[in-house]
């Protein structure tokens, strides 16, 4: 059953990501990735082990199977119901062929719509002047994936700086409150 654009976006836990305001940043960048990573989570999928839902359509291939030990691979388009499935072929058999084909045709189009989602998502927050490179005067990012984009925008502005290396430690000089949760210490 082939969900609609609406029902797939109703189901991710960021309906809208953080926007980044002016040049993004390891922190601002990091907080992106991981709202658009918890949202392709989020849309069940048996492409990639079956257990991350739609994650391997935002994130790149090597990593997505050092995070799972699987590969995410969306299954070249079928085309149409093979019709030429001979006359004598029992009625059973056919019905199963049928399934099969309509199943694949619905996995595809699922992970396309996912990853269309999480693109839109991503242009939507980040200003222009940062992903501008990938906008095709004709086609807009219709060439760009989510991944494309992510890597675009990590590689000059994902870097930790000196200055984020020295703000870390010293917080990490300060004391350990006990009654604080363990979370408030290993946040981004």
């Amino acid at each position: 059953m082939k969900f609609s654009d609406d029902a797939i976006q109703a189901k991710f836990p960021w309906k809208t990501l953080t926007p980044i305001i002016g040049e993004p940043n390891y922190l601002t960048f990091r907080k992106l990735q991981a709202q658009v990573y918890s949202n392709a989570s989020s849309i069940p999928s048996q492409l990639g082990g079956g257990n991350n839902g739609h994650l391997g359509v935002v994130m790149p291939d090597a990593q997505h199977h050092q995070k799972t030990g699987h590969n995410f691979i969306i299954p070249n388009h079928p085309g149409t119901y093979d019709a030429t499935i001979p006359n004598n072929t029992p009625n059973a058999v056919r019905a199963r062929v049928e399934v099969n084909h309509k199943a694949l045709i619905n996995d595809i189009e699922t992970a396309e719509t996912v990853a269309l989602l999480c693109k839109n998502q991503i242009i939507a927050v980040v200003e222009e002047t940062y992903i501008d490179e990938l906008n095709d005067p004709d086609k807009g990012f219709l060439h760009s994936t989510p991944i494309d984009i992510l890597d675009h925008l990590f590689n000059p502005y994902g870097i930790i700086t000196k200055a984020m290396i020295t703000e870390n430690n010293a917080t990490m000089d300060e004391p350990f409150d006990p009654n604080q949760p363990f979370a408030t210490y290993t946040k981004n």
